[in-house]
């Protein structure tokens, strides 16, 4: 069992945006090229500050992955031109014997990841880029993720989405994002708030719109 606590910031882009962050991650590959991975989500509309998912990777024996938000701030600007919901979220991971969530229960949503990671080491003053794979004590991971989404049976969505996740001590976690969007992203998008969520509130989002198509 695995217990960690993070401070987010993510994105649903346009493909304009899209377009302009891609080149942040040039010479970045595709985390396990080649090998599916999918994060099946159970989601409930009614709380979106909740995450419950069960990932599976290829040649990895599945976890089982709750996360809960303990605290947002909607609408920081963490640097100029980045603006997005700030959220403190702790989560619980699991390894599995076998699947945990039914694929064809009403309410799950699987999704399918190719997602391309920057990580950085912060040392209390500064951010430095290292390895995707390596474990420093402290720091932020920026990752470029295409999403394709099938929520409640129904037909695949398609989304891009940009994330910034510090881990870390809590007294860390907020200097070493803030140190990564500064240096990193900003100058690079424009990105506001309505286009800010996490992935429990995107899907509930979209289990909500099929419901109503229902």
């Amino acid at each position: 069992m695995f217990v960690q606590e993070s401070l987010e910031l993510r994105w649903f882009l346009t493909r304009g945006e899209a377009d302009s962050v891609a080149g942040l991650f040039d010479g970045v590959a595709v985390e396990n090229e080649g090998k599916q991975r999918i994060d099946r989500y159970y989601v409930d509309p009614a709380r979106l500050d909740i995450g419950t998912k069960e990932r599976v990777e290829a040649d990895k024996p599945p976890k089982f992955e709750v996360k809960y938000r303990t605290g947002v701030i909607h609408g920081f600007e963490v640097a100029p031109g980045v603006v997005g919901d700030l959220e403190r979220w702790q989560k619980l991971s699991i390894p599995l014997n076998g699947n945990a969530l039914d694929p064809d229960h009403r309410w799950v949503a699987d999704t399918e990841k190719k997602r391309r990671l920057r990580k950085f080491e912060f040392d209390g003053d500064s951010v430095t880029e290292v390895s995707p794979t390596a474990r420093p004590a402290a720091g932020c991971g920026l990752e470029f993720t295409e999403v394709t989404a099938r929520v409640a049976g129904r037909p695949s969505v398609e989304v891009v989405t940009l994330g910034v996740e510090a881990f870390g001590a809590a007294g860390d976690l907020l200097r070493a994002l803030t140190a990564v969007v500064n240096d990193v992203v900003s100058g690079a998008v424009v990105l506001t708030g309505a286009a800010s969520a996490s992935y429990p509130a995107w899907l509930g989002n979209e289990m909500q719109r099929v419901l109503g198509e229902r």
